[in-house]
């Protein structure tokens, strides 16, 4: 006979010790899903996208303008202090379709603290635009404005789903995992920064999309 332990014995988890945001894009819940330019929109789907049982997909799009952006971040561009606690930046997504030289743009995934600049003061994300490193993604961190290190990380950006995560520790570092993989580890600033996936049009007037089936930051707090 299996006995059963009481219900008071298991712990709940203490919320009051985590932050945590997340969406699996059926509609944006804790995250602002944002846009600028001609046509540049994002678009909720749980049809057209719902290979492998992923039951949302956000559809970040450019646009036809050569400036258009889109992607999904905190409301607060501030509000996440690296260093202070332990963090942790999950994405799950896709770039269907590959920049090239008449039709480029920039893709941002991981920690990001303005919307309308490639250039943020503080971030520590992954960036991908065709012509850098051979197309493949990078490591990317910023401080005060400053950039601390620019990292080809040797994986060849595709078309297909994979995972990032951004682990930050309490002593500054951060550990940059693709697929599961460690790819990159850099130290980095405790400027106040957000979480953001974004694509960027640069160059060309045909609509540009990131998928993103997925996204949380969960953070270690005090209360």
């Amino acid at each position: 006979m299996i006995k059963r332990l009481p219900v008071s014995v298991v712990a709940p988890i203490n919320l009051r010790r985590r932050a945590i945001l997340y969406s699996d894009m059926n509609t944006a819940d804790d995250w602002l899903a944002y846009a600028s330019g001609t046509g540049a929109t994002g678009v909720f789907s749980t049809g057209a996208n719902n290979d492998g049982n992923r039951v949302g997909i956000l559809d970040c799009q450019t646009g036809t303008t050569a400036a258009g952006w889109s992607g999904a971040a905190q409301a607060e561009r501030a509000a996440v202090v690296l260093g202070t606690r332990a963090h942790r930046y999950t994405w799950i997504g896709k770039l269907p379709t590959l920049g090239t030289a008449a039709q480029s743009y920039n893709a941002i995934v991981g920690f990001h603290d303005r919307a309308n600049s490639l250039t943020p003061t503080d971030g520590v994300y992954f960036n991908y635009h065709y012509a850098t490193n051979s197309g493949k993604w990078q490591t990317l961190v910023y401080s005060g404005g400053v950039t601390t290190g620019a990292i080809d990380t040797g994986v060849t950006v595709d078309t297909g789903w994979h995972s990032m995560e951004i682990l930050v520790s309490v002593d500054d570092v951060a550990r940059f995992f693709i697929d599961g993989v460690l790819v990159d580890t850099q130290s980095v600033g405790t400027g106040g920064t957000a979480a953001d996936a974004r694509i960027t049009k640069l160059i060309g007037t045909t609509s540009s999309s990131m998928y993103i089936d997925a996204m949380s930051l969960e953070i270690d707090v005090v209360r």
